[in-house]
């Protein structure tokens, strides 16, 4: 037989914490979850049998998938049975997979059974065992077709029948490449089967066959194939609806930055226009950003979980001290129903231990529901009676998704959005500029942000790419919206980060990486050369209509030398497709600047070799270069440029996202895409 050499390592340390609560299917599957008790010990260390680090995917020669389980503590010959209940499961995502397949072993109440299905469907039991070495062996039943897999393993026990699931998981993305075939499945990795989890017997070790010079016919045994009918117990708590990949944090640094441009955004721009209220930020951040987080620290259950709720007492009472008092309705006595809310929260986050937020969920969210609905939302023209009912439909719709539905009706954001925001102009009679301009620009990202942010535990690193396109359109709204009316406002400014971040971190991309679609970044380059031409240098005075010919001229050299290159190697294709905007930017603008001196075209020449030395002979990590370049260069910049503070505020708002954003970009495929494959 052939003998896997390595194992798969899926964790190196649990990555699910305890959950005193038994998590949202337990809390829906045992019934001693459902109330609130009072504060717990902590939980007692999971067993060895059922903290499963290792395991190893192989095909047979049938085409089916076999999962070899290696617990941190072996099984004995018989399953383990000091426990009223327990599990051990296996889901499994194919590529184009509708809905994962999940499958194991559980015993529950005395009675043991394998079990699987697919999504909310149930299927039949599988063929299982305890193998000699004490690892457990399933038939998934699925014919590989080729492809990774995303695997998760869950496994737990629950001590008593009044007790709480205690359980483990890890997850691991499997190439196509770490996949061997076997003819004989049971027999794998020439180990053998020494109890049947299926049918709940022995299986007699195999019988070693001495050869001798007897003419009689040899003896074939064959095994039964027996298959239990009993029904599942449902007991466990089971992981169906999607696997969970590891978390790309660069990822969430775009995010970050986002939020901050919005943040700075927010206090130096939107606060002059005649549409705007601080009760609309107000609005999202209740019924939008609040429950996306909620639903989150529900679903994910992050080790950090607890953390937002310490943030949580300051912003009542910084929000109350800033705001509330200043109201004409404020009354001092006001003050003890703050201290009464923060004291309910307090006790009630102590009550329910690790992140049960089902059941803090109304404690830190309906207040503020309440709250909007009683001193702004009644209060407006717009009001009607019918319009508690949708309020209340709404709240009841946001319970229902965090506690009951599964993670993709996260979709249903941008629906509600739609409808909402049509609404909301229409009834309050917002001019057509005021919502495809400003307005527009600000209350789209605000609100989408979360919905984008809350899909990145679920997709692979590329959704951190379709964050960063999100911003980037963002910027370019804001663009040709406000900063165009800014005293300060050039478009060489873009034109110089474009030229001077944005295409050396795109072609040093392309250097390292070698992506599959290298050859189509080079498309968009020959539509933006003639393009720029004919919209801006043509309005030249300089401008002459044989310069036509150098930009053809242009175009032609950098295909040739694409097709000549062949493969990306960007090396050489690099100063075919930056050194001329370089140059053409120190002729036309930095040069005519009265900042400029004669040693600058040094500093330039400077920056240009070092990009070059980074994309050809340095490795990727030299990207690190940027941060230190970036606030050293800006420094400068606002210095001799003699800029007050407000605008260095105003400039900082725009230049720092759009600058920061390539290397954020950058260290996403560095880190998320190449190292972790």
């Amino acid at each position: 037989m052939r003998r896997i050499k390595t194992r798969l390592i899926v964790a190196a340390a649990l990555t699910a914490a305890v959950v005193v609560g038994g998590g949202q299917a337990a809390a829906a599957a045992s019934p001693a979850s459902s109330g609130v008790c009072a504060q717990r010990p902590a939980a007692p260390p999971i067993p060895g049998e059922f903290v499963v680090q290792d395991f190893v995917v192989f095909v047979d020669s049938a085409g089916v998938m076999w999962f070899k389980l290696f617990p941190v503590t072996p099984w004995g010959a018989t399953p383990p049975s000091e426990w009223f209940s327990d599990y051990v499961q296996v889901t499994v995502q194919e590529p184009g997979a509708e809905f994962p397949t999940f499958f194991g072993f559980q015993t529950h109440a005395g009675r043991a059974e394998t079990y699987s299905g697919s999504g909310a469907t149930v299927g039949p039991p599988i063929e299982g065992y305890i193998m000699n070495d004490g690892a457990l062996l399933f038939n998934s039943g699925l014919r590989y077709a080729g492809g990774s897999l995303n695997v998760n393993l869950n496994s737990g026990y629950l001590p008593t029948e009044q007790g709480k699931f205690q359980n483990s998981t890890s997850d691991r993305v499997v190439e196509a490449a770490e996949i061997p075939t076997s003819d004989d499945a049971v027999h794998f990795d020439d180990e053998f089967p020494v109890y049947d989890l299926t049918t709940g017997t022995p299986v007699d070790p195999p019988v070693v066959v001495v050869e001798t010079t007897t003419t009689s016919p040899p003896t074939v045994t064959t095994e039964p194939a027996t298959v239990t009918t009993q029904p599942t117990t449902q007991e466990r708590p089971r992981q169906t609806t999607t696997t969970r990949r590891e978390t790309c944090w660069w990822c969430w640094a775009i995010v970050l930055l986002f939020v901050a441009f919005l943040l700075c955004v927010l206090w130096t721009w939107l606060k002059t226009y005649e549409w705007w209220t601080c009760w609309l930020p107000w609005f999202l951040v209740i019924f939008i950003w609040v429950p996306f987080f909620f639903a989150g620290a529900w679903w994910w259950r992050p080790a950090w979980w607890w953390v937002p709720l310490l943030g949580w007492f300051p912003i009542i009472v910084g929000y109350a001290w800033y705001w509330a008092r200043h109201r004409s309705w404020w009354r001092p006595w006001h003050w003890y129903l703050v201290g009464g809310y923060l004291i309910a929260a307090g006790i009630a986050a102590v009550i329910v231990g690790d992140p049960e937020w089902g059941l803090l969920f109304p404690v830190f969210w309906l207040p503020w529901v309440a709250f909007y609905m009683w001193y702004r939302a009644r209060r407006q023209p717009w009001w009607r009676q019918w319009m508690y009912l949708l309020f209340g439909a709404y709240t009841a719709w946001i319970f229902v998704w965090v506690v009951w539905l599964t993670l993709w009706w996260a979709w249903w954001l941008p629906v509600v959005f739609v409808a909402m925001s049509g609404w909301w102009f229409a009834t309050h009679g917002h001019t057509w500029s005021q919502i495809n301009r400003s307005k527009w620009c600000w209350l789209i990202p605000f609100a989408l942000l979360p919905f984008f942010a809350w899909w990145i535990p679920l997709w692979e690193p590329w959704w951190c790419f379709i964050i960063a396109i999100f911003l980037v359109e963002t910027l370019l709204c804001f663009a040709f919206t406000n900063f165009r009316t800014e005293t300060w406002w050039t478009w060489w400014l873009p034109l110089f980060i474009v030229v001077f971040v944005w295409v050396p971190f795109l072609l040093a991309g392309l250097w390292f990486f070698r992506p599959a679609w290298w050859g189509w970044a080079l498309v968009p380059w020959f539509v933006a050369i003639p393009a720029y031409t004919y919209w801006w240098a043509r309005r030249r005075s300089w401008w002459k209509p044989w310069m036509w010919f150098p930009v053809a001229g242009y175009l032609l050299a950098a295909g040739i030398a694409a097709v000549i290159v062949g493969n990306p190697e960007w090396g050489l294709l690099f100063p075919v497709f930056w050194l001329p905007w370089v140059g053409l930017y120190v002729w036309y603008r930095a040069r005519r600047q009265p900042w400029w001196q004669p040693w600058m075209f040094l500093l330039f020449a400077g920056f240009a070799a070092w990009i070059l030395v980074w994309v050809v002979w340095q490795t990727p990590w030299w990207g690190w270069w940027f941060p230190i370049v970036f606030v050293l260069f800006a420094g400068w910049w606002f210095f001799s440029h003699g800029y007050d503070l407000v605008t260095v505020r105003h400039k900082l708002c725009w230049i720092l996202p759009w600058a920061t954003l390539p290397w954020l970009c950058y260290m996403v495929a560095l880190e998320c895409v190449v190292t972790t494959g």
